[in-house]
């Protein structure tokens, strides 16, 4: 068979592509190789290692000594043995292994770091050999458990942590009756999950879910009978708004006409009065002037006019606006049940998925009420 044959690679070029394959592998792979600890002298040696780990080191704030060690985005390059690195720090008070590929046997140098007070153990693979590891850590005031493989068992071992107030335990092989033994030993201690109260808690929403329930139930009872009931009086209750609503405008125009007249006649008799008043003082005055006498009584008997017709306006006035507020009203109920007749069918679908939606939070809280028990 020909070497020429257009389909066919050259045996060269193969092997090329192998060569440079398995050198791409075999680089990677090195690349992948955990590097192995190295024994330090001194702190700062400590923390480069750490650095180049892909952890680090930082104080809690800037006036403290108190330092934080986090190792969680240190990815698949850190190993029990790194922790070793722990050791020479002065002052650790915070240690994060959350995600971190650690064993019991990491835990053994933790157990070192008597200065710890908040341990982040989340989602690693210790299990109960590792917290008996920890009871040398008397400062340990957090510590958090979530996701690991730690069983009722281990909760032995941090029993004489006495200054221990947080603990986490969801996502563990912890059972709810060790939790409680526990509480009703270190009532000080916070424990999550805490059976009793999220039982109280889920029934209390559960509770007001039964409630939102209901509502949506009657809501919808009501959206579905008139998304059957109003479409077919759409023209009626159209009707009904157009006649109401012109009355309704008309008596507004004679509400504020007579307010007007109303403002006029109060002003009217307001100076009439001042009138008046003036007058009689002038004729107290010149008690021997009986012109001044007459002109203050006419006066007198010009402002009492003006105030009766003032109030009869004022009264008619009260009429008019109450007659407008009776007959707005009345054209406002007759639009909002128009515009209600014209969106019954849309209201009655955003009942039911508000009722589909409530329906799903109910079970929900019910289904959590069944887990806490």
């Amino acid at each position: 068979m020909s070497n020429n044959h257009p389909n066919l690679v050259p045996l060269s070029r193969i092997a090329a592509v192998m060569a440079l394959v398995l050198l791409v592998s075999s680089l990677e792979l090195t690349a992948k190789e955990p590097s192995p600890f190295k024994p330090v002298a001194t702190a700062e040696d400590a923390i480069t290692r750490i650095d180049e780990l892909g952890g680090a080191v930082r104080r809690i704030a800037a006036n403290n000594d108190s330092l934080e060690v986090d190792f969680q985005h240190s990815g698949s390059s850190l190993r029990d043995s790194h922790l070793q690195y722990l050791v020479p720090l002065k002052n650790v008070v915070l240690l994060r292994l959350k995600n971190t590929p650690i064993t019991d046997a990491g835990l053994t140098h933790v157990g070192k770091v008597v200065s710890l007070r908040r341990l982040h153990l989340e989602r690693t693979a210790i299990t109960d050999a590792g917290l008996k590891q920890l009871s040398s850590l008397k400062e340990l005031e957090y510590l958090n458990l979530y996701g690991t493989a730690v069983t009722d068992a281990g909760l032995e071992h941090l029993k004489g942590l006495s200054k221990l107030k947080r603990l986490f335990l969801s996502q563990t092989k912890v059972s709810e009756a060790a939790i409680v033994r526990l509480q009703s030993a270190r009532p000080d201690l916070q424990i999550d999950p805490d059976p009793p109260r999220d039982k109280e808690r889920a029934m209390a929403v559960w509770e007001r879910t039964k409630q939102l329930l209901a509502a949506a139930e009657s809501a919808n009872e009501v959206a579905q009978r008139e998304a059957v009931e109003l479409p077919p009086q759409i023209d009626a209750l159209k009707k009904d708004y157009e006649t109401a609503k012109q009355p309704a405008a008309e008596a507004k125009k004679q509400a504020d006409e007579a307010r007007k007249k109303s403002e006029d006649a109060n002003k009217r008799a307001n100076d009439a009065r001042k009138q008046a008043e003036d007058a009689q003082r002038q004729s107290q005055r010149n008690p021997n002037d009986d012109g001044l006498k007459q002109q203050a009584e006419e006066k007198k008997q010009a402002s009492e006019e003006a105030k009766r017709k003032a109030d009869e306006l004022n009264q008619f006035f009260d009429e008019a606006r109450k007659t407008a507020d009776e007959l707005q009203t009345k054209a406002e109920t007759a639009r909002r049940s128009s515009e209600k007749a014209n969106k019954a069918k849309e209201l009655a679908a955003d009942a039911l998925k508000v009722l589909e939606g409530v329906q799903k939070q109910e079970a929900d809280a019910r289904r959590r009420i069944t887990i806490t028990e």
